[in-house]
């Protein structure tokens, strides 16, 4: 289930790299190698191989004949892990669950091409606790809200998103949730919408964020990206935030933050602990796609903005994710 994560998060941003390929106007016979893989804390790794589009192209071409060779780095020595099988369409498959904190280097070799190769590393795992703030009729600053808290021994560039789905019951679902905001300390503001949480007038879960008097909380557009230190505080002043005042049940809430946005009562969050590679591929896949979105001046796709890579000898991405799914975000009562 991890394994379908990574590739469902950037679903909406990959389109742009195929639309960016269709305006090549070149009609020669040159291609070039599309590597995509991003290794999770799954027992089957993914991977999509293909040659690029060219404008006379009318879909990708899959590569179905390849040798794909997985290798980890230990003490200095290069390891041979597995080789991926060809599982149909563009699709390889390797049935193997990374090691964490490790390095990784994948090979791939196409027929007459030239050897192709990118290196990774597998970030390190954590967890996820929910915690409920209770209301307190004797005191305003206890508020009703559901929070996080990130459990961890190493510093996280998290990626986080959200799910809606139709109750508690119902199975997983593909529709993200389009605006989310955060009171955690470290969000990246790259992905800004033109809303906050304030002034937005569609439907909306504050869960507690309203609150924070004289505080404005940017929505952000489908996904937070939050520098996440080891021992993360959360402290705005108020006792429910603060490690030197417990809460009504003697427990600590500041290394808890909130999670608003355009959130049913029933949700999934996904956290994603990603490596350097993968993150500066989001961020880049991201701007292209927000690019492509404006419609208003078709010249805005000419930006000197492309995707990073990190595929010598061909183009796509080889990077890593640690992934964990927060079930049954209920916030039917905040």
């Amino acid at each position: 289930m991890q394994g379908r994560i990574a590739f469902l998060f950037i679903a909406v941003v990959l389109i742009v790299i195929s639309c960016i390929e269709e305006i090549n106007l070149d009609t020669t016979d040159s291609r070039e190698i599309t590597v995509n893989c991003i290794l999770t804390n799954s027992s089957q790794q993914v991977l999509e191989l293909c040659y690029s589009k060219k404008y006379s192209d009318e879909d990708f071409v899959p590569v179905t004949n390849a040798d794909v060779s997985l290798y980890c780095v230990r003490n200095s020595d290069t390891i041979f892990v597995g080789a991926f099988n060809y599982a149909g369409a563009s699709k390889w498959v390797l049935n193997y669950t990374p090691q964490l904190g490790t390095d990784y280097i994948l090979n791939v070799k196409v027929d007459d091409f030239r050897l192709i190769s990118a290196k990774t590393s597998m970030p390190h795992g954590f967890s996820v606790e929910t915690m409920s703030y209770p209301p307190n009729p004797s005191s305003s600053e206890y508020i009703n809200a559901k929070g996080c808290k990130i459990i961890t021994d190493y510093d996280c560039i998290l990626w986080v998103y959200g799910k809606n789905l139709v109750s508690d019951l119902s199975p997983r679902t593909n529709e993200i949730v389009s605006l989310i905001t955060t009171n955690h300390h470290n969000v990246d503001n790259f992905n800004l919408s033109d809303f906050t949480l304030a002034n937005y007038t569609g439907e909306i879960k504050s869960n507690g964020l309203s609150y924070y008097s004289g505080l404005t909380f940017y929505l952000h557009n489908y996904y937070l990206r939050l520098n996440h230190p080891q021992g993360y505080t959360n402290s705005y002043g108020y006792h429910l935030l603060s490690d030197n005042f417990p809460g009504p049940d003697g427990n600590s809430w500041g290394p808890l933050f909130l999670l608003a946005g355009t959130f049913t009562d029933y949700a999934e969050i996904e956290f994603m602990n990603v490596s350097p590679e993968y993150d500066k591929y989001i961020k880049t896949s991201y701007s292209l796609w927000k690019a492509k979105k404006d419609e208003s001046d078709f010249t805005s796709i000419f930006d000197n903005t492309m995707a990073y890579t990190n595929i010598e000898n061909g183009i796509g991405i080889f990077g890593a994710s640690f992934n964990f799914t927060l079930t049954n975000f209920n916030l039917g009562q905040y």
